[in-house]
């Protein structure tokens, strides 16, 4: 086993199960132990959110509705190469969507649309748009999903109005069909461990719960552990936290096989300029992690729905950590202490910074945190994402650089943030390629503000 790569995955799920199927086909020599607490792989899974209607349409924002119907069609596409063709289920396919003008009485309580036939009319709209810009040459989706410029219609009265009471019929603004299906999720598990068995490089361990990991690798005769990060650093992206979807980038997985690749081709004098994308989103994942352990956080801190410690201990307490060995660029805000908030943006060495993300993730409708913690902390499809650069030491700021594609899309959130700027034009003319004028980060900033806010013109030092 000295000389055998070896890779372990938590929990056989659809998610954890379709991994292992991944790293086997890819990688026959790499030796894979999968540990599932139940008795079989995939007895644990639900038919709740695999089985759901899945290409985005009951999602309010734009960025996460294509997100879910990208991946539901790469989803798609991996069941159907992996030879299973029983991936929908037998019932009437097809998700309908009532939008109500305003609050209707349900078992005698007045409840409200959860988003107003304004707000999720033009998200259809784009979604229709996306899937003609993407899909409309695909043949899987065609196959599975129809036209896409079909992929939903606006329905009649007549069509409908047997579903609801005269009652709700009153208060309708419009009602629309979609092409979702369901997942057949028993089909799928059973043919997924089916799959499973085919591969000898594939060790399924049931009955496994797993307490505690420690990382003890080695590639090549190379002792590994003092070039790649502890295993809790992969937890600190929420989203990463989160095994329960199919899309195998956004996984454990991902962040250990790129490890595996570019170590490997490292160590043979061979560096691929291939993983130059991933290793810059890497490096500020790492970055987070050893800024987590500074400020002495432990892995339950980086769970989803962790708080803030400095929120915890709240601003009438005052804060009880010691901070006196910490960088002053990591000592919190009263803002931090103010606001409750998940601690992954206490990582971040630019005080105004964190302040700027706080204030921005307080209204949903101007920022989604989860959108833009998947930016900054996921390891995903790296190719121009609006991510940061890190190039040094992750607590000081003059290491930390603002991509193109973040202030495209993240500008506003630097308001007040001269340091940045700073770094960034420091760390382009390093690699010759050019300082960034105020005037083009005024740009940046003004076409990257939400509609909602008033214009505000930034600080430049």
């Amino acid at each position: 086993m000295d000389n055998e790569a070896t890779f372990a995955i938590i929990g056989g799920g659809i998610a954890g199960t379709v991994q292992a199927i991944c790293l086997a086909r890819e990688f026959p020599s790499l030796r894979i132990y999968l540990f599932e607490k139940e008795g079989q792989l995939l007895d644990g899974t639900s038919g709740m959110n695999p089985g759901r209607p899945t290409l985005g349409f009951h999602y309010q924002h734009l960025d996460t509705a294509t997100f879910c119907l990208d991946n539901t069609v790469k989803f798609t596409k991996f069941l159907y190469n992996l030879g299973c063709r029983d991936i929908f289920a037998k019932a009437p396919q097809g998700g309908v969507y009532v939008l109500m003008k305003g609050c209707v009485q349900v078992l005698g309580q007045s409840v409200g649309p959860v988003f107003s036939p304004e707000e999720i009319k033009s998200v259809f709209s784009e979604i229709r748009a996306h899937a003609i810009m993407n899909y409309s040459d695909d043949w899987h989706y065609l196959t599975h999903f129809g036209k896409p410029d079909e992929i939903y219609r606006e329905l009649q009265r007549s069509d409908y109005e047997l579903l609801l009471t005269p009652y709700l019929l009153r208060g309708v603004d419009s009602c629309y069909e979609t092409a979702e299906k369901t997942f057949n999720v028993p089909g799928i598990c059973s043919f997924l461990r089916a799959n499973v068995a085919k591969y000898t490089n594939i060790t399924v361990l049931t009955g496994c719960f797993v307490t505690n990991t420690e990382q003890v690798r080695h590639i090549d005769g190379h002792d590994n552990t003092a070039t790649a990060p502890p295993a809790d650093r992969v937890h600190l992206s929420r989203r990463l936290a989160c095994q329960n979807r199919e899309d195998t980038a956004t996984s454990e997985a991902a962040i250990q096989l790129f490890q595996y690749r570019a170590h490997a081709s490292y160590m043979h004098g061979v560096p691929q300029v291939s993983h130059l994308p991933a290793l810059v989103q890497f490096n500020v994942m790492t970055a987070l992690a050893r800024n987590a352990e500074l400020l002495g956080f432990s892995k339950e801190y980086l769970n989803y729905d962790a708080i803030s410690t400095f929120n915890k201990q709240g601003p009438m307490l005052g804060l009880t950590v010691n901070a006196s060995n910490w960088p002053a660029s990591l000592h919190p805000t009263p803002l931090q202490a103010l606001l409750e908030h998940h601690p992954w943006i206490d990582l971040f060495p630019l005080p105004r910074m964190r302040d700027n993300f706080l204030r921005a993730i307080q209204d949903p409708d101007i920022c989604d945190e989860d959108v833009l913690c998947h930016d900054l902390a996921h390891f995903d499809d790296v190719a121009g994402k609006a991510t940061l650069i890190v190039w040094g030491d992750a607590w000081d700021s003059r290491c930390w650089e603002a991509s193109e594609a973040f202030l495209e899309k993240w500008g506003w959130l630097l308001f007040g943030c001269p340091e940045i700027f700073q770094a960034t034009n420091y760390w382009r003319d390093r690699r010759g390629e050019g300082r960034l004028s105020p005037q083009q980060i005024s740009a940046y900033m003004e076409r990257s503000r939400p509609a909602q806010l008033l214009a505000i013109r930034p600080t430049q030092e």
